[in-house]
């Protein structure tokens, strides 16, 4: 055991706990543990655990646990996890966890969770982040009309086994033309070569001509059977369940949304809403990219 005001400085390998009030630094490979204020280095192979306040470094294949204020880095492979206030970087492949807001990896077998996720290759898991950029991943852009939102664009990220889904669109009630914007999470299934199964929820705001700051929010479960003709083109339909929430006067005023019908309408406790239940359709073309 290594123990120290300030810091432990080791010029080979060591198989120790190491406990310093700034830094750890072995030069060589090390088994054990790594509990430091500021950091913790090994310039080799690293079996156990890296604890620091900001930051912790193995430059070489590692196995175990790096936990870190700000920032985890390995240069090898990790077989373990690796949870920073900020960024986890793996230059090699990941074999466990990643949680942080930024996380980088080759190839993941386990999950990611962070605001941005990167990777080669997704194997066996899921990367879950408002941006999950799996280059070998899954892209598709898609070109939609359905009952509610007249027309949207949706853009897809990430895996077919998880992506996110950001969406825009345009719909319009009697004269009054109204925008959407919305995020969310979908899965692919497939069914045959050619045909599969999409489900994806997603929760949209409604934008009117002038600025309002009541609440318009749509939530959409949609399910899709999809056929893929070619390497990159896919035609989709299918069911959607539908809930509108809308903040105005019902003696007074319409929603931004023109509801086709609706299975159930609730009028809000102050009457200065309703909500809006019912069962709508969409269609559409994708591309895969």
């Amino acid at each position: 055991m290594l123990i120290a005001g300030i810091g432990n400085f080791v010029k080979d390998t060591s198989n120790s706990l190491c406990f310093a009030g700034i830094a750890n630094v072995i030069s060589g490979s090390a088994f054990g543990m790594q509990v430091a204020g500021i950091s913790n280095t090994t310039n080799g192979n690293f079996l156990g655990a890296q604890i620091s306040g900001i930051a912790n470094i193995a430059n070489g294949a590692m196995d175990g646990l790096q936990i870190a204020g700000i920032s985890n880095v390995n240069s090898g492979d990790l077989r373990g996890a690796q949870v920073a206030g900020i960024s986890n970087f793996s230059h090699g492949d990941l074999a466990g966890a990643q949680i942080g807001l930024i996380n980088h990896a080759k190839k993941v077998s386990g999950f990611q969770i962070g605001f941005i996720n990167i990777a080669d290759t997704l194997d066996k898991g899921v990367s879950l982040a408002f941006i999950p950029f799996v280059r070998k991943g899954y892209h598709c852009l898609e070109v939609e009309a359905g009952d509610a939102i007249y027309a949207s664009v949706n853009f897809k990220l990430g895996t077919e086994r998880l992506y996110t889904i950001y969406k825009g669109g345009f719909t319009q009630n009697g004269g009054t033309q109204a925008w959407s914007y919305g995020l969310g999470l979908g899965t692919k299934v497939d069914l045959t070569k050619k045909f599969s199964l999409s489900l994806d929820l997603t929760q949209n705001q409604i934008l009117q001509d002038t600025y309002s700051p009541k609440w318009n929010l749509l939530s959409k479960f949609d399910l899709k059977f999809r056929y893929t003709f070619g390497n990159h083109f896919t035609l989709f339909a299918g069911p959607s369940v539908n809930g509108y929430l809308s903040e105005h006067d019902p003696e007074t005023e319409k929603p931004a949304l023109n509801v086709p019908y609706s299975i159930h309408t609730w009028n809000w406790w102050n009457d200065q809403g309703q909500s809006y239940l019912w069962i709508g359709g969409s269609a559409g073309m994708a591309v895969k990219f």
